[in-house]
């Protein structure tokens, strides 16, 4: 964190939250060097910020037209017209709706990671045949759990900012938000 006289205080690192409310303490003036960040991530954090703050004024310019206490007087440049504030709001719901959807989407991924059954136990040096592919078969089935397993943690990490959103993240997250079989869980049959 910074002090008045923005100093980088001592602040223990040692888990993600405490590295997440440093970063989000930091003034977005901050060199995305300080903190060895992407230019992009610090541009998103800014972006981030900007939202948030047009969200609210947006809410709040609603919030006085309905109370009656805007003023609207028809001039130009004096106050938004009620199809800006319709606009204003229509996009606010909208970005609302999205975090909605990233919600119930995140949560249907933790639901299969824990419906997902757990491991067979395999035989090793089978020697009779019916046996030995029933292993083979269950050595493939294992293989689709662990693929299953290891593609939904890594979007749901992806989705809470603790890793990198690859193509492969993106097309699962789409075929599961399409209620459809990711590709990458066809492939590993």
């Amino acid at each position: 964190m910074l002090d008045q006289s923005k100093r980088l205080l001592d602040v223990p690192l040692d888990t993600h939250d405490n590295m997440m409310k440093f970063i989000e303490g930091l003034p977005t003036d901050t060199c995305h060097l300080a903190m060895n960040m992407s230019e992009g991530t610090q541009r998103e954090k800014r972006e981030v910020i900007g939202r948030n703050f047009a969200k609210k004024l947006a809410l709040i310019r609603r919030s006085a037209f309905k109370n009656g206490n805007g003023v609207d007087d028809g001039t130009e440049g004096k106050a938004a017209t009620e199809e800006e504030e319709d606009d204003d709001v229509d996009e606010v719901e909208e970005e609302v709706d999205e975090v909605e959807a990233e919600k119930a989407l995140r949560q249907k991924l933790v639901d299969l990671i824990e419906s997902i059954p757990e491991l067979f136990e395999l035989v090793e040096n089978e020697t009779e045949i019916l046996k030995l592919v029933l292993d083979q078969e269950l050595q493939k089935y294992n293989l689709l759990l662990e693929t299953m397993t290891d593609t939904l943690m890594d979007a749901v990490r992806a989705m809470d900012g603790q890793c990198l959103v690859t193509d492969t993240i993106t097309d699962l997250l789409e075929a599961i938000e399409g209620d459809e079989i990711p590709d990458a869980w066809k492939a590993s049959n």
